[in-house]
Protein backbone atom coordinates (compact mmCIF):
# COMPACT_ATOMS: atom_id res chain seq x y z
CA UNK A 1 0.00 0.00 0.00
CA UNK A 2 1.17 3.07 -1.25
CA UNK A 3 -1.21 5.91 -1.11
CA UNK A 4 -4.05 6.40 0.84
CA UNK A 5 -7.16 8.81 -0.54
CA UNK A 6 -10.37 10.60 0.27
CA UNK A 7 -12.41 13.03 -1.60
CA UNK A 8 -13.44 16.63 0.31
CA UNK A 9 -15.22 18.81 -2.41
CA UNK A 10 -17.21 22.29 -1.38
CA UNK A 11 -17.34 23.42 2.44
CA UNK A 12 -16.03 20.06 4.06
CA UNK A 13 -12.43 20.79 2.28
CA UNK A 14 -11.88 22.96 4.97
CA UNK A 15 -13.38 21.60 7.79
CA UNK A 16 -11.73 20.05 10.87
CA UNK A 17 -12.75 16.82 9.87
CA UNK A 18 -10.39 16.14 7.15
CA UNK A 19 -7.11 17.61 9.89
CA UNK A 20 -8.27 15.02 12.31
CA UNK A 21 -8.63 12.17 8.94
CA UNK A 22 -5.10 12.54 8.33
CA UNK A 23 -4.39 12.76 11.92
CA UNK A 24 -6.38 9.40 12.32
CA UNK A 25 -3.84 8.29 9.28
CA UNK A 26 -0.91 9.73 11.36
CA UNK A 27 -1.45 9.27 14.50
CA UNK A 28 -3.07 6.26 14.96
CA UNK A 29 -2.43 4.55 12.17
CA UNK A 30 1.13 4.90 11.75
CA UNK A 31 1.05 5.57 7.96
CA UNK A 32 4.01 7.21 6.73
CA UNK A 33 3.55 7.67 3.05
CA UNK A 34 1.62 10.03 0.87
CA UNK A 35 -1.91 11.24 1.43
CA UNK A 36 -4.08 12.35 -1.58
CA UNK A 37 -7.08 14.56 -1.28
CA UNK A 38 -9.57 14.77 -3.70
CA UNK A 39 -11.37 18.27 -4.38
CA UNK A 40 -12.32 21.34 -6.08
CA UNK A 41 -11.43 23.17 -3.49
CA UNK A 42 -7.35 22.84 -3.92
CA UNK A 43 -6.38 26.03 -2.32
CA UNK A 44 -7.58 24.68 0.82
CA UNK A 45 -5.41 21.66 1.16
CA UNK A 46 -1.97 23.40 1.64
CA UNK A 47 1.32 21.80 3.04
CA UNK A 48 1.26 24.06 5.90
CA UNK A 49 -1.92 23.15 7.03
CA UNK A 50 -1.17 19.59 7.85
CA UNK A 51 2.34 19.14 9.77
CA UNK A 52 4.63 16.59 8.66
CA UNK A 53 3.20 17.14 5.23
CA UNK A 54 2.71 14.24 2.84
CA UNK A 55 -0.39 15.40 1.74
CA UNK A 56 -1.42 16.54 -1.82
CA UNK A 57 -4.69 18.16 -3.21
CA UNK A 58 -5.62 17.17 -6.78
CA UNK A 59 -8.01 19.74 -7.75
CA UNK A 60 -10.93 17.83 -10.14
CA UNK A 61 -14.15 19.71 -11.37
CA UNK A 62 -17.63 17.87 -10.88
CA UNK A 63 -18.63 19.68 -14.27
CA UNK A 64 -16.45 17.34 -15.99
CA UNK A 65 -18.63 14.42 -14.89
CA UNK A 66 -22.07 15.94 -14.86
CA UNK A 67 -23.06 17.96 -17.61
CA UNK A 68 -26.28 18.87 -16.40
CA UNK A 69 -27.84 18.65 -12.68
CA UNK A 70 -25.40 16.92 -10.73
CA UNK A 71 -27.15 14.34 -8.66
CA UNK A 72 -26.74 14.02 -4.59
CA UNK A 73 -23.54 11.28 -4.71
CA UNK A 74 -21.46 13.53 -7.50
CA UNK A 75 -18.81 13.90 -5.23
CA UNK A 76 -18.55 10.40 -5.18
CA UNK A 77 -18.04 9.84 -8.34
CA UNK A 78 -14.22 10.92 -8.36
CA UNK A 79 -14.02 7.28 -6.19
CA UNK A 80 -14.27 5.44 -9.55
CA UNK A 81 -11.81 7.81 -11.28
CA UNK A 82 -8.99 6.98 -8.77
CA UNK A 83 -6.34 5.63 -11.15
CA UNK A 84 -7.13 8.69 -13.50
CA UNK A 85 -7.00 11.50 -11.55
CA UNK A 86 -3.70 10.31 -9.16
CA UNK A 87 -0.57 10.09 -10.42
CA UNK A 88 1.12 6.70 -11.61
CA UNK A 89 3.18 6.47 -8.59
CA UNK A 90 0.28 5.43 -6.75
CA UNK A 91 -0.05 1.75 -7.62
CA UNK A 92 -1.42 0.50 -4.44
CA UNK A 93 -4.56 2.71 -3.01
CA UNK A 94 -6.64 2.72 0.09
CA UNK A 95 -9.63 5.06 0.03
CA UNK A 96 -11.39 5.88 3.12
CA UNK A 97 -13.90 8.57 3.41
CA UNK A 98 -13.36 11.44 4.89
CA UNK A 99 -15.71 10.36 7.58
CA UNK A 100 -13.83 6.68 8.46
CA UNK A 101 -11.22 8.00 10.95
CA UNK A 102 -7.99 5.37 11.48
CA UNK A 103 -8.13 5.00 15.10
CA UNK A 104 -5.79 2.10 15.53
CA UNK A 105 -2.25 1.10 13.61
CA UNK A 106 -2.64 -0.13 9.87
CA UNK A 107 -0.46 -2.70 10.28
CA UNK A 108 -2.70 -5.56 10.38
CA UNK A 109 -4.63 -3.91 6.92
CA UNK A 110 -1.40 -4.13 5.40
CA UNK A 111 -0.63 -7.15 6.39
CA UNK A 112 -3.92 -8.78 5.44
CA UNK A 113 -3.93 -6.94 1.85
CA UNK A 114 -0.62 -8.13 0.87
CA UNK A 115 -1.27 -11.45 1.92
CA UNK A 116 -3.95 -11.20 -0.93
CA UNK A 117 -1.26 -10.77 -3.87
CA UNK A 118 -0.10 -14.16 -5.63
CA UNK A 119 3.24 -15.22 -4.25
CA UNK A 120 4.62 -15.65 -7.42
CA UNK A 121 3.50 -13.39 -10.11
CA UNK A 122 3.20 -10.76 -7.40
CA UNK A 123 -0.16 -10.10 -9.42
CA UNK A 124 -3.64 -8.84 -7.21
CA UNK A 125 -6.12 -11.12 -8.24
CA UNK A 126 -9.72 -9.05 -7.56
CA UNK A 127 -10.62 -5.90 -8.75
CA UNK A 128 -11.28 -4.36 -5.24
CA UNK A 129 -11.15 -5.85 -1.74
CA UNK A 130 -13.37 -3.74 0.74
CA UNK A 131 -15.30 -4.46 3.76
CA UNK A 132 -18.73 -5.32 4.27
CA UNK A 133 -21.32 -2.89 4.98
CA UNK A 134 -24.11 -2.82 8.65
CA UNK A 135 -23.85 -6.52 9.04
CA UNK A 136 -20.33 -6.81 10.84
CA UNK A 137 -21.11 -3.12 12.66
CA UNK A 138 -20.51 -2.97 16.46
CA UNK A 139 -20.39 -5.91 18.73
CA UNK A 140 -21.34 -8.19 16.15
CA UNK A 141 -17.22 -8.61 14.64
CA UNK A 142 -15.83 -9.26 18.13
CA UNK A 143 -18.31 -11.80 18.86
CA UNK A 144 -18.87 -13.70 15.84
CA UNK A 145 -16.50 -12.41 12.33
CA UNK A 146 -17.21 -15.68 10.64
CA UNK A 147 -20.94 -14.57 10.35
CA UNK A 148 -19.56 -11.05 8.68
CA UNK A 149 -17.50 -12.41 6.53
CA UNK A 150 -20.73 -14.18 4.89
CA UNK A 151 -22.01 -10.92 3.66
CA UNK A 152 -21.31 -9.60 0.31
CA UNK A 153 -22.82 -6.05 0.24
CA UNK A 154 -19.51 -4.17 0.58
CA UNK A 155 -18.89 -0.13 2.13
CA UNK A 156 -18.03 2.17 -0.77
CA UNK A 157 -16.16 4.12 1.28
CA UNK A 158 -13.48 1.80 2.29
CA UNK A 159 -11.49 0.07 0.05
CA UNK A 160 -8.69 -0.96 -1.61
CA UNK A 161 -7.57 -1.10 -5.53
CA UNK A 162 -4.68 -2.29 -7.52
CA UNK A 163 -3.21 -0.47 -11.13
CA UNK A 164 -2.63 -3.21 -12.60
CA UNK A 165 -6.04 -5.55 -11.74
CA UNK A 166 -8.71 -2.63 -10.95
CA UNK A 167 -8.76 -0.44 -14.22
CA UNK A 168 -11.18 -2.23 -15.73
CA UNK A 169 -13.87 -2.48 -12.76
CA UNK A 170 -13.33 0.87 -11.70
CA UNK A 171 -14.13 2.12 -15.43
CA UNK A 172 -17.07 0.27 -14.98
CA UNK A 173 -18.05 2.13 -11.63
CA UNK A 174 -17.74 5.14 -12.83
CA UNK A 175 -19.74 4.86 -16.37
CA UNK A 176 -22.46 3.19 -13.99
CA UNK A 177 -22.58 6.61 -12.39
CA UNK A 178 -22.14 9.09 -15.13
CA UNK A 179 -23.63 7.17 -18.49
CA UNK A 180 -21.50 7.00 -21.65
CA UNK A 181 -21.91 7.91 -24.83
CA UNK A 182 -25.47 10.01 -24.24
CA UNK A 183 -26.13 6.84 -22.60
CA UNK A 184 -28.34 6.82 -19.24
CA UNK A 185 -26.08 5.62 -15.95
CA UNK A 186 -27.12 2.74 -15.05
CA UNK A 187 -28.21 3.58 -11.22
CA UNK A 188 -30.82 5.15 -13.16
CA UNK A 189 -32.19 3.09 -15.03
CA UNK A 190 -31.76 -0.40 -12.83
CA UNK A 191 -34.87 -1.51 -11.07
CA UNK A 192 -34.92 -1.50 -7.87
CA UNK A 193 -35.57 -5.21 -7.20
CA UNK A 194 -32.20 -6.24 -8.76
CA UNK A 195 -30.26 -5.35 -5.03
CA UNK A 196 -31.31 -7.44 -2.31
CA UNK A 197 -29.97 -5.89 0.37
CA UNK A 198 -29.13 -6.74 4.17
CA UNK A 199 -31.02 -6.03 7.08
CA UNK A 200 -30.83 -2.33 7.84
CA UNK A 201 -29.03 -1.67 4.86
CA UNK A 202 -29.25 1.83 2.72
CA UNK A 203 -29.52 0.68 -0.95
CA UNK A 204 -30.10 3.93 -2.28
CA UNK A 205 -29.15 4.93 -6.47
CA UNK A 206 -25.67 6.03 -5.22
CA UNK A 207 -21.98 4.73 -5.70
CA UNK A 208 -22.55 1.70 -2.82
CA UNK A 209 -25.28 0.66 -4.92
CA UNK A 210 -23.81 0.14 -8.34
CA UNK A 211 -20.33 -0.95 -6.99
CA UNK A 212 -22.30 -3.63 -5.27
CA UNK A 213 -24.28 -4.78 -8.71
CA UNK A 214 -21.49 -4.69 -10.45
CA UNK A 215 -19.66 -7.02 -8.23
CA UNK A 216 -22.73 -9.31 -7.88
CA UNK A 217 -23.54 -9.29 -11.54
CA UNK A 218 -19.82 -10.74 -12.31
CA UNK A 219 -19.08 -7.42 -14.81
CA UNK A 220 -16.16 -6.53 -12.12
CA UNK A 221 -14.86 -9.67 -12.08
CA UNK A 222 -13.87 -11.05 -8.03
CA UNK A 223 -13.27 -9.38 -4.79
CA UNK A 224 -11.73 -9.92 -1.77
CA UNK A 225 -13.81 -8.86 1.52
CA UNK A 226 -11.40 -7.52 3.77
CA UNK A 227 -11.48 -8.96 8.04
CA UNK A 228 -14.62 -7.18 9.71
CA UNK A 229 -12.58 -6.83 12.99
CA UNK A 230 -11.17 -3.50 10.96
CA UNK A 231 -14.57 -1.73 10.64
CA UNK A 232 -17.05 -0.15 12.61
CA UNK A 233 -19.55 1.86 12.36
CA UNK A 234 -19.68 4.58 15.55
CA UNK A 235 -23.66 4.63 15.52
CA UNK A 236 -24.65 4.16 18.91
CA UNK A 237 -22.86 5.91 22.01
CA UNK A 238 -24.28 2.64 23.78
CA UNK A 239 -22.00 0.40 21.75
CA UNK A 240 -18.94 2.71 22.27
CA UNK A 241 -19.40 2.89 26.04
CA UNK A 242 -19.84 -1.41 26.17
CA UNK A 243 -16.38 -1.14 24.08
CA UNK A 244 -15.32 0.94 26.70
CA UNK A 245 -16.06 -0.90 29.46
CA UNK A 246 -15.35 -4.33 28.26
CA UNK A 247 -11.56 -3.17 26.56
CA UNK A 248 -12.35 -5.20 23.56
CA UNK A 249 -9.22 -4.44 21.26
CA UNK A 250 -9.71 -0.96 19.01
CA UNK A 251 -11.34 -1.36 15.89
CA UNK A 252 -9.13 0.22 12.67
CA UNK A 253 -11.81 2.20 10.98
CA UNK A 254 -14.86 3.87 12.49
CA UNK A 255 -16.92 4.98 10.52
CA UNK A 256 -19.00 8.58 11.68
CA UNK A 257 -22.24 7.79 9.67
CA UNK A 258 -24.70 10.48 9.40
CA UNK A 259 -26.92 9.26 12.22
CA UNK A 260 -23.23 9.52 14.40
CA UNK A 261 -23.32 13.24 13.78
CA UNK A 262 -26.57 13.93 14.69
CA UNK A 263 -25.67 12.32 18.37
CA UNK A 264 -23.34 14.86 18.62
CA UNK A 265 -25.35 17.76 18.13
CA UNK A 266 -28.72 15.43 20.14
CA UNK A 267 -27.04 13.59 22.74
CA UNK A 268 -24.83 15.38 25.42
CA UNK A 269 -23.44 11.89 26.43
CA UNK A 270 -22.36 10.41 23.22
CA UNK A 271 -20.46 13.46 22.28
CA UNK A 272 -18.84 14.27 25.87
CA UNK A 273 -17.52 10.09 25.20
CA UNK A 274 -16.61 10.93 21.73
CA UNK A 275 -14.42 13.74 22.75
CA UNK A 276 -12.63 11.88 25.21
CA UNK A 277 -12.64 8.63 22.77
CA UNK A 278 -10.69 10.94 20.25
CA UNK A 279 -8.32 12.44 22.70
CA UNK A 280 -7.26 8.69 23.67
CA UNK A 281 -6.54 7.91 20.38
CA UNK A 282 -4.52 10.87 19.59
CA UNK A 283 -6.87 13.17 17.35
CA UNK A 284 -7.79 16.69 17.60
CA UNK A 285 -11.88 17.08 18.00
CA UNK A 286 -13.75 18.10 14.94
CA UNK A 287 -16.68 19.50 16.53
CA UNK A 288 -17.46 21.89 18.82
CA UNK A 289 -19.12 21.83 22.64
CA UNK A 290 -22.81 21.74 20.34
CA UNK A 291 -21.41 19.13 18.56
CA UNK A 292 -21.33 20.90 15.30
CA UNK A 293 -19.08 20.24 12.75
CA UNK A 294 -16.03 23.35 12.67
CA UNK A 295 -13.60 24.97 10.73
CA UNK A 296 -10.08 23.79 10.05
CA UNK A 297 -8.09 25.46 12.93
CA UNK A 298 -5.40 26.18 10.14
CA UNK A 299 -8.33 29.12 8.83
CA UNK A 300 -9.83 29.74 11.98
CA UNK A 301 -8.60 33.49 13.65
CA UNK A 302 -6.21 33.06 16.60
CA UNK A 303 -9.52 34.49 18.94
CA UNK A 304 -11.30 31.73 17.83
CA UNK A 305 -8.99 28.94 18.32
CA UNK A 306 -8.47 29.90 21.95
CA UNK A 307 -12.44 29.89 22.05
CA UNK A 308 -12.00 26.02 20.89
CA UNK A 309 -9.56 25.30 22.87
CA UNK A 310 -11.23 26.94 26.01
CA UNK A 311 -14.36 24.49 24.92
CA UNK A 312 -11.76 21.74 25.08
CA UNK A 313 -10.57 22.28 28.55
CA UNK A 314 -14.21 22.94 29.49
CA UNK A 315 -15.46 19.63 28.29
CA UNK A 316 -12.49 17.79 29.29
CA UNK A 317 -13.25 19.21 33.22
CA UNK A 318 -17.07 18.16 32.75
CA UNK A 319 -16.48 14.52 31.55
CA UNK A 320 -13.94 14.23 34.93
CA UNK A 321 -16.19 14.90 37.04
Amino acid sequence: MNAVATVATGGYAGLQLLDSWVQGLRRAGGYRGVIYVLTDRPELIVQERFPGGGVEGIGVRLDDYFHAVQPDYAPNVLKSDLLTLLPARAERILFLDIDIIVSNSLEPVERQISSLYEPGSGAFPHSVAAWTDVICRGLVSYFDPDACMSGSYINAGAFFVDRGASGDCMARWKEAMVGRDGWAALIDTLPRNEMKCPAFATCGRDDQYALNHLLRSGVCGSWALLSPHYNWGMNSWIILRALQKLRLPKKTLSHFTSSARAKLREVPTYRRSMARWLREVGIDRFFNTEGDLIQAQFFQPVSERMRHAQGRLDAAAEETV
